[in-house]
């Protein structure tokens, strides 16, 4: 193919007489990439050489192929005009509908399909070995059975193949007719679309928009989309006819399938969809040929660059990760093929020396710092050559090709090229910049290694932010993500260039490009492949007086795309089965917890029976700060992941959720009741409420802790206007001060430090003493505790008899589980913030999301208790 002499862009290139029509290069159609499989010579060394053949150095020109000629028309004009272009090449498959399970993924032969590629070549085979056993311990495991080119092209209706897979490929006496041929015959659609829309590249389906010409990106996207949903429509009907299934587009890469051209007997790896981005920026044509090639080289070989800076963090959030990185993370989260480099790569163009026209494979680098050589330590095999990531000029009039992405939901890829545009804006802007690639190769590796879970330091965000000429930021990026970095970057780029000339050209209108980690989404697709959906078990709680709830019905629904909902059954709870059943969880039978594998239990007070290795559980444990039976509570859990609510704790150690503040409330509710009237009715904040608005006598309050739930208990004396008196760790009095209050609300927390220990604020004797002390409320309830600061009673009250007297003319209360008094709002309030922890509970240990942290620190501070436990 044509290229520009290699010389640096910014020496002139060989002039263009604007009136004289060179002569076009011919080039070689490039030849299919079939792969035999008995065939001894490596198959990327072979393409190496075919691709050393083919891109042959040639003056810039116009290159002009069978492929291309039929866009040809679009350059008739004769007249000076500005063209610009946008396209999209989608190297897509069909499945069918219905998954296959565990039982046949354990029958399937680790071989590559007769028709393609081996990537079994690119990997280690021991650690591949094991990671595919790890994979048949799943029972919840499903893969797909995909449909290839190869379907269409080489087998009929039946399967059958059209020759023999033997060394003379002898014709097959018992195939038909193609599926091709069928749908030719008999699909006019079909037909109309083969070989423009729609074509087939190796063994994957390929769709490419065709009006290219001052295309926007919002018309390339719909284009995109309304070719591969009419191209199934017309030809999913004739699969269904035919009985072989029903056909639809993966909604992620798999990773591991089977191919119905192997009779669904091969596991198949790596084969993943592509979207390859065709962006020309605007030129002045004359007579359909570039007026400035010199211009029109430099910009677009500037641009590429640009993209070669971003590239790394784009393949960190737009990735799909190796699936084998479920079980086994040696391998790559970021982005299997790019870690193959099979035909895709980061940064290997070289604008310095380009190439145009259609590149595949170049040399592996030769030097040992260079960023795929530092794979040698990976369960992959390193190949001898590797693709591009950027092709230049692949035809005629043509800019620049992205091809190192991997296919994601359309969904999402207006945003994305809305991202390139403004990233060409800025090249076009700002010019020429200092790029040293060797300075990205820890980067890098780190993204396509790592992907969304990966935390950049500050000196890598710098640098990409000053090589695209960009404002640094003045504080530190602590725990920013590739996707955090390419949310600023696209954040600082529409601010400068959303009203530029070439942006409303390419994206009139354009909104701020919402971009998504969908790195991650793969990921959580990925893993639910391998685990199946997993299940969230609401337990039902052994109290008979507990009717919170962790979850409340209304929430469900925003946590059954990540879990199966198990609700043990309860008359206690204060919402009813049918409300769960309602909106899609499983009512299942009291204690199924206990037997469930890989699940994940949410409840509220302790358990009973011993939970398994499999198991990840939540719940308020009141075993950390050396209450009495903590050994015991602490056997019960030692196997399991523990995650206590009390310990879900930001990086300032504030609490993330708790019914503190209902504690508080209700709490001091019942005091101001217990100290205007004898008789207290059941809770209602309504009525209470009303009834103490008539008070006339208020009491002197002592508040002694000011955490969530001192601060809830404050509130309610605000309401009747009464002042309190307020103990804090810093500031205390002595127990007669205590003695001379009228109502005593005890709301501390205990230190978690178990050897922090405090005097009692009363103990029984004082209460003996003379006092106007005529309530006591404590709503921190620690008996037992050898820490409890007040440490008056022995036995808790309770809901039905919320007030004893614990001394002559003294009341208390003392409940231990206040917010059950109000169990629909304190549930509800519980619900809200903890339904947005839970989807984070399966990737807690990787994923870098604030959430997850706070899960994490919650289980490390169990582990470390148990390890304190166990020492003892």
């Amino acid at each position: 193919m044509g290229c520009i002499s290699s010389k640096s862009i910014d020496q002139p290139l060989d002039p263009v007489v604007p009136q004289s029509i060179p002569i076009p290069v011919p080039i070689p159609n490039p030849v299919d990439l079939v792969v035999e499989i008995e065939d001894e010579k490596d198959e990327l060394t072979e393409e190496l050489e075919k691709n050393k053949n083919t891109n042959i150095s040639y003056i810039f020109q116009d290159i002009i192929d069978d492929k291309h000629m039929k866009y040809m028309d679009r350059y008739e004009s004769k007249e000076e005009k500005v063209f610009w272009g946008l396209g999209v090449e989608n190297e897509s498959y069909f499945m069918l509908k219905e998954k296959c399970t565990v039982a046949d993924f354990a029958k399937l032969r680790q071989k590559c399909e007769r028709y393609s590629v081996d990537y079994y070549k690119n990997f280690k085979p021991e650690p591949l070995q094991a990671a595919i056993e790890q994979c048949k311990k799943h029972t919840g495991l499903t893969y797909p059975v995909y449909v290839n080119s190869h379907t269409f092209q080489k087998t009929d209706i039946k399967a059958q193949h059209r020759t023999f897979y033997d060394v003379h490929s002898t014709p097959n006496p018992a195939f038909t007719e193609s599926i091709h041929d069928i749908l030719l015959r008999e699909c006019r659609y079909y037909k109309e679309q083969y070989d423009k829309a729609f074509v087939f590249d190796g063994d994957s389906n390929e769709f490419i928009t065709q009006n290219f010409y001052n295309a926007t990106v919002s018309s390339c996207v719909s284009e995109l989309v309304d070719v591969k949903q009419r191209f199934l429509s017309e030809v999913a009907p004739y699969f269904k006819k035919w009985k072989m299934g029903t056909l639809v587009y993966p909604d992620h890469n798999y990773g591991m399938v089977t191919f119905l051209t192997t009779r669904k007997a091969n596991l198949l790896v790596c084969n993943n969809g592509t979207l390859h981005i065709n962006l020309t920026l605007p030129t002045v044509l004359r007579g359909g040929m570039i007026a400035d090639k010199d211009l029109f080289a430099k910009t677009h070989l500037t641009l590429i660059e640009y993209i070669q800076m971003v590239e790394p963090l784009v393949v960190a959030c737009y990735g799909t990760p190796d699936v084998l990185s479920v079980v086994d993370p040696a391998y790559s989260i970021g982005s299997l093929r790019v870690s193959l480099s099979r035909y895709i790569s980061l940064q290997t163009f070289n604008s310095s020396s380009p190439v145009n026209g259609k590149l595949l494979l170049m040399e592996r680098p030769p030097d040992k710092e260079h960023w795929y050589n530092q794979l040698e330590d990976t369960p992959y095999l390193p190949n001898p050559s590797i693709g591009f990531d950027i092709n230049f000029n692949k035809f005629k009039n043509h800019g620049v090709e992205i091809r190192f992405l991997e296919w994601f939901p359309e969904e999402y890829l207006t945003d994305l090229m809305n991202f390139f545009v403004l990233l060409a804006q800025h090249s076009l802007t700002v010019g020429k910049v200092s790029f040293n690639k060797s300075k990205y190769r820890a980067i890098i590796i780190s993204c396509i290694r790592k992907g969304f879970t990966y935390k950049m330091t500050d000196k890598e965000c710098d640098l990409i932010l000053t090589d695209l000429s960009l404002p640094t930021q003045t504080f530190s990026y602590t725990d920013f993500t590739p996707f955090d970095l390419l949310q600023y970057i696209s954040t600082q780029l529409y601010r400068r260039y959303a009203d530029s000339d070439l942006v409303q050209k390419m994206s009139p209108g354009m909104k701020r490009p919402v971009l998504v980690n969908y790195n991650r989404i793969a990921y959580e697709k990925l893993y639910r492949d391998i685990h199946g959906p997993s299940e969230l078990i609401i337990r039902a709680e052994d109290n008979p007086l507990e009717a919170r709830t962790p979850l409340v019905p209304e929430h469900i629904a925003e946590l059954l795309p990540h879990f199966k909902i198990m609700v043990e059954t309860s008359k206690y709870r204060c919402f009813s089965d049918e409300a769960y059943r309602a909106v899609g969880a499983t009512i299942v039978e009291k204690g199924y917890w206990v037997q469930s594998q890989n699940s994940y239990v949410i409840g509220l007070k302790a358990i009973q029976a011993p939970a398994s290795s499999t198991q990840t559980l939540l719940h308020f444990a009141h075993c950390f700060k050396g209450q009495e039976g903590s050994k015991e509570t602490l056997d019960l859990l030692k196997d399991c992941t523990f995650i206590d609510y009390e310990y879900m704790l930001t990086k300032m150690k504030q609490r993330i959720i708790s019914f503190c503040a209902q504690s508080g409330k209700i709490g001091a509710y019942l005091a101001l009741m217990a100290f205007h009237q004898d008789e207290v009715p059941p809770f209602d904040e309504s009525v209470y409420k009303n009834i103490l608005l008539r008070m006339t006598i208020k009491p002197r309050v002592l508040l002694i802790g000011h955490g969530t739930a001192g601060k809830a208990a404050r509130s309610v004396m605000e309401q009747f206007g009464i002042s309190c008196t307020i103990w804090t760790s810093q500031h205390t009095g002595s127990r007669q001060d205590i003695l001379d209050h009228d109502v005593l609300i005890h709301a501390i927390r205990l230190p978690d430090n178990p050897y922090k220990i405090s005097p009692p604020f009363l103990v029984h004797e004082d209460l003996s003493l003379n006092r106007t002390l005529s309530v006591i409320c404590d709503v921190s309830c620690d008996m037992g505790n050898p820490r409890n600061t007040l440490p008056i009673y022995s036995s808790y009250t309770s809901a039905s008899r919320p007030v004893e007297n614990v001394a002559p003319h003294l009341k208390l209360i003392a409940i231990n589980n206040l917010p059950s008094m109000e169990p629909t709002v304190s549930s509800t309030e519980f619900s809200t913030i903890l339904k947005e922890y839970l989807p984070e509970l399966p990737f807690m240990k990787i994923s870098p999301d604030p959430k997850a942290d706070v899960l994490l620190r919650s289980y490390q501070t169990f582990l470390s208790f148990t390890q304190m436990n166990t020492k003892k």
